[in-house]
């Protein structure tokens, strides 16, 4: 099995678009997802609260569970032939109600374990137009919290991917935001 990993890592390193070509791609995509490209919305409201949902149930090591009180950005896997920004429009939309309009991009997360790789981008994006209904069967609830109440949550252990949250918070905070030009998006 590490012999088989390594070589898949290796043509992934040598060949990305070997990856598509792969046998195994097929029964990663129904365990997971199309989870290499995931993509996340940092909303931030007037009041510098940060929009973030609360999950009811979640993909923990492929499986889906019930959580309670279990936090998190408004995020997710892209779909076949999906650009990474329509991912986190739709995404903030299904978990959030609310429609998205991104502005930047303030974080870029890899993951290389081989028994889950993916890249996910984190945009900046301002929360426009009314509050619709959201997806109610991933999704419990979502609220604008302060950095403190998310911190709180922290110390809680109620955040479900700390890093991927207090990371996008704090490189925002710290005016760390690329210009969403320096994304190119190609079909």
């Amino acid at each position: 099995m590490i012999k088989y990993l390594k070589k898949v890592i290796s043509k992934i390193n040598s060949d990305r678009s070997e990856l598509f070509r792969l046998k195994t791609t097929d029964a990663h995509i129904q365990r997971w997802g199309a989870s290499w490209f995931r993509a996340g919305i940092l909303a931030v409201n007037d009041s510098g609260e940060y929009l973030c949902v609360e999950e009811k149930r979640a993909k923990i090591n492929g499986v889906y569970q019930d959580v309670s009180d279990i936090w998190n950005l408004p995020s997710g896997c892209s779909e076949r032939h999906e650009d990474i920004v329509a991912t986190a429009c739709r995404e903030g939309k299904e978990e959030t109600g609310y429609t998205f309009q991104p502005s930047g991009i303030c974080q870029i997360i890899h993951s290389s374990d081989p028994l889950n790789p993916y890249i996910m981008i984190v945009f900046v994006a301002q929360a426009i137009g009314g509050e619709h209904d959201f997806d109610h069967s991933e999704i419990k609830a979502h609220r604008w919290l302060s950095r403190e109440q998310i911190s709180i949550l922290n110390n809680q252990n109620k955040l479900r991917s700390p890093g991927f949250i207090l990371g996008a918070i704090s490189n925002y905070e710290s005016g760390l935001i690329m210009p969403l030009d320096i994304l190119r998006l190609k079909s």
